[in-house]
């Protein structure tokens, strides 16, 4: 439903219902839901252009998913913080992401 929100430009309604799926998958201990509403946070924050914000998400559905494996969806996450780079001339991130990508990630 918060995808369906922010493909609709709905972003604070998709960001609360992110949130509350969020708190849901904390309360369920769901690694992988958790991670998935981080990267939908991030992709939020991203469009309203709040970068860091959107950094601090994505950075914590990546440690989430570096946990997991879950080596596809690491990549479209690392994606997701390089644009963030791109688009914020601040440098919000002290690093390139797609440097930190190791071709053990993404050898699936």
């Amino acid at each position: 439903m918060g995808d369906l929100a922010r493909r609709d430009g709905d972003y604070q309604r998709a960001a609360t219902i992110c949130q509350e799926g969020l708190e849901l998958w904390r309360k369920l201990g769901n690694n992988g839901g958790i991670a998935e509403a981080l990267n939908l946070l991030g992709e939020v924050a991203q469009l309203q252009g709040a970068y860091r914000q959107a950094t601090a998400f994505y950075s914590e559905s990546l440690a989430l998913l570096r946990v997991m494996g879950s080596k596809r969806v690491i990549a479209g996450v690392l994606h997701n913080l390089g644009k963030v780079a791109q688009y914020d001339n601040s440098a919000c991130v002290s690093r390139s992401p797609f440097g930190s990508t190791t071709s053990y990630e993404l050898s699936w």
